[in-house]
């Protein structure tokens, strides 16, 4: 059986781009969260997306910075489907250095979360 640490290796080392699936800073990863973040890193170039994953039909606050050589940010209060995996929203950014994509969440029941990815500065 490959390693799934052998896998990234090799994907990195062939030069293919490596998919963080939900990175995530927060010790709940039992997958009951609403949103996730996709982070995918090609060369110089890095595309963050947000994925609904709700259980439950819901209202959610949420904003996306991603932040390198520049920053954006994208706030959105969106209402989510129960069951269904949707792309929310999707940025890129070029960087020669540091990043971080950086997702904050209130959900309608009140809970709150961020999960980041990249060497964050806090």
């Amino acid at each position: 059986m490959i390693s799934p640490a052998f896998i990234v290796y090799a994907l990195s080392a062939a030069g293919l781009a490596m998919t963080t699936p939900i990175a995530d800073t927060d010790t709940d990863r039992g997958g009951s969260r609403a949103l996730a973040l996709e982070v995918t890193r090609h060369a110089d170039i890095v595309d963050v997306a947000v994925i609904a994953r709700s259980q439950a039909n819901q209202q959610i606050d949420y904003t996306l910075t991603l932040e390198g050589q520049s920053s954006s940010t994208h706030r959105s209060n969106s209402e989510v489907a129960g069951g269904k995996l949707t792309i929310l929203s999707k940025m890129s950014m070029s960087v020669s250095g540091d990043w971080c994509a950086r997702l904050k969440v209130i959900e309608a029941s009140g809970l709150e979360y961020e999960i980041t990815d990249g060497p964050c500065k806090s």
